[in-house]
């Protein structure tokens, strides 16, 4: 069993048990040996501070708008951090 870094709110790290499961067809297992947040919109949902996080998405349009009751965009909160790592392939 590993651990994980969620952010379970903006601003609210926790260190999570996580199972892991067989690489399907096409996947790898790395064993994490370091891993980041990158510096944009990720770090920006995480610290609730992003311009899109209470914006809903015009697909027509292709830009976020303002909310219009009851739609929207929010934060995927349960969110997973570290989307760049340096590891060893444990299996392929």
């Amino acid at each position: 069993m590993g651990l994980e870094l969620v952010a379970i709110g903006p601003g609210q790290p926790e260190l999570r048990d996580y199972g892991e499961r067989a690489p399907g067809e096409g996947e790898v297992l790395i064993r994490s040996t370091l891993s980041s947040e990158k510096h944009g919109t990720s770090l920006l949902l995480y610290k609730g501070i992003a311009s899109v996080s209470e914006k809903a998405f015009d697909g027509a349009l292709g830009l976020f708008m303002p909310l219009e009751s009851g739609k929207g965009w929010k934060a995927p909160f349960p969110m997973r951090l570290g989307n760049m790592t340096v590891g060893i392939v444990e299996e392929a």
